[in-house]
């Protein structure tokens, strides 16, 4: 098995239509239907798009106060991200065990998005007009987190949206970093506690 690095989803494309790969991963709902029409077969796996603070252990950050994170959580309206991202490969989840799988808590709702509780979280947090945040991602979840800083945008935070090159992005995710908030895909096969070990 050979193994290819490609930065860009459209040349994973041409590479895939050329005959240059047999396989080719990816969690884009996009990419999935416009491969799909090109008549590639589409095998589906539990994925999600998540939100992670990498500063939030910092005493100093606005996201130490778990009433910010929660507010974050109520802002974003998790269908319409999924029908406006996923091209029928999404759906709303507010936890990471997968629809189908047994660690999933069915008492949790999916999309909790309330604005009016993000705008009293945030009141409570002393943030009542907002507050300013880098919203860093990759090249594969620059549409859900377009979507993500238009929502966030509701409630008064305003995010400075980073496109950062993959690997600077997975450092920053392995390592920590400061300030901000980063959107990414993350995948998870049959065995969900080895794929959540290994995300965390």
């Amino acid at each position: 098995v050979e193994c290819m690095v490609v930065k860009d989803i459209v040349t994973q494309q041409m590479a895939m239509q050329s005959g240059q790969g047999h396989v080719m991963s990816l969690q884009d709902g996009k990419t999935l239907s416009e491969m799909k029409k090109l008549g590639f077969n589409i095998i589906q796996y539990p994925a999600g798009t998540s939100l992670l603070v990498p500063d939030s252990n910092n005493p100093d950050s606005v996201f130490a106060d778990i009433r910010v994170r929660q507010a974050i959580n109520y802002a974003i309206d998790k269908k319409a991200v999924a029908d406006a991202t996923g091209y029928g490969y999404m759906f709303p989840s507010s936890q990471l065990p997968p629809l189908g799988n047994p660690a999933r808590n069915t008492a949790i709702p999916d999309n909790s998005y309330d604005l009016g509780k993000a705008k009293d979280l945030l009141t409570q947090a002393g943030h009542s007009t907002g507050f300013k945040t880098r919203l860093i991602t990759w090249s594969y979840d620059v549409n859900y987190a377009l979507v993500v800083q238009q929502q966030l945008a509701k409630v008064g935070i305003e995010c400075n949206l980073e496109n950062l090159d993959n690997l600077k992005f997975i450092d920053l995710w392995m390592n920590g970093g400061e300030g901000g908030l980063l959107c990414l895909s993350q995948s998870f096969g049959p065995n969900f506690a080895g794929a959540f070990k290994s995300q965390f």
